[in-house]
């Protein structure tokens, strides 16, 4: 009963566009939805991004052949532009706490999709520093990563990577400025684990 009024009240509406919806349980009206990007085969067996033109036999892309990484493999769901940016920020600046499920669920389903599960035991997430998770307070890296970690069935770690110094926000940088701005910025915390 109170459900049905407040939907009469307040008709369920797209976080990102306002346009009313029909479904109440969606987060995204069907046309934002159709808006973000899948990142679809090929890919960069490295880093996930698309390969243009690619056949079968190229499974790099140049930027990972000819620079090494300090990571094996990285996938993502959404091709970050467009729509997925404006529901990034939407989560991360306008506290719509309601996109981060949304958000995990393509993670989620990437992650089982592409990813060789087995091989790891717990989530983590990159730590705000604690002057900036004070002033946002919240980290939506840890949201995501503790929503992602529920729905993988697999422990989330709060404590595995600690943030040692201020960084400024890689919302403007480019690739090699983001890499610079975060170098030696974290560190593991072994002890932890």
């Amino acid at each position: 009963m109170l459900t049905q009024l407040a939907q009469m009240l307040y008709p369920p509406a797209c976080i990102l566009c306002s346009r009313r919806m029909m479904k109440t349980s969606a987060v995204i009206c069907p046309s934002c939805e159709r808006g973000c990007s899948l990142l679809l085969p090929p890919l960069c067996q490295r880093c996930g991004l698309p390969l243009r033109g690619a056949y079968d036999l190229v499974t790099l892309c140049q930027r990972c052949t000819s620079a090494p990484s300090a990571f094996d493999r990285a996938r993502a769901p959404f091709l970050y532009r467009d729509t997925i940016c404006e529901a990034m920020r939407a989560f991360k600046y306008r506290n719509r706490h309601r996109l981060g499920r949304w958000l995990a669920e393509a993670m989620a389903h990437t992650t089982l999709t592409a990813l060789p599960l087995q091989q790891f035991d717990r989530v983590v997430a990159m730590p705000l520093y604690w002057l900036k998770r004070r002033l946002r307070g919240w980290n939506p890296a840890e949201a995501l990563a503790v929503e992602l970690a529920q729905m993988l069935g697999v422990p989330y770690h709060a404590r595995a990577v600690r943030r040692i110094r201020w960084t400024t926000s890689q919302t403007r940088l480019t690739p090699t400025q983001r890499q610079r701005n975060v170098r030696e910025a974290f560190r593991a915390q072994p002890e932890t684990l």
